[in-house]
């Protein structure tokens, strides 16, 4: 039979960790439930990671400091038959970086935040003696937790 459930959209994540995903989108008229899809680099395919009822979907087992892309499409149950709609517009989210892993950091250039409390730097963050990867972060004084964003 014709499929009778709409395309995904709005597709979005407000959370930021560093082995985790929360996907959220907007609830499509007369869905069934979702299939969530992350894109695999080697196979150069996207494979189902997740089936929900909600328009939600938490994916787990991520590695830090990647970007992922996702799709997602909704689907209607009608007797043992699956109608699909269309999938989602590729959503891009990166993991947050797992800080225990930086060798060392260096600013290469740093200006005060506006509040005065903290600064603002552009610096290299070495992940290994060979690795390096350049971000913005923002510290306080004396207090050296990261807040990276790359």
């Amino acid at each position: 039979y014709a499929a009778s459930v709409g395309k995904v959209t709005g597709v979005v994540s407000h959370t930021y960790d560093t082995k985790s995903i929360t996907l959220t989108w907007k609830k499509v008229k007369n869905a069934s439930g979702y299939k969530v899809y992350k894109y695999n680099s080697k196979s150069k395919k996207y494979k189902a990671v997740a089936t929900v009822s909600k328009n939600k979907a938490k994916i787990t087992k991520l590695s830090p400091n990647k970007t992922y892309k996702f799709k997602v499409r909704a689907y209607k149950t009608k007797g043992k038959k699956k109608s699909y709609g269309a999938y989602s517009n590729v959503y891009k989210k990166s993991t947050a970086v797992d800080v225990k892993k930086i060798l060392r950091w260096s600013p290469v250039f740093c200006s005060p935040n506006p509040s005065g409390n903290s600064y603002g730097c552009q610096a290299l963050i070495y992940w290994s003696n060979s690795y390096r990867s350049l971000y913005i972060i923002t510290y306080k004084s004396n207090n050296y937790k990261l807040n990276l964003k790359n």
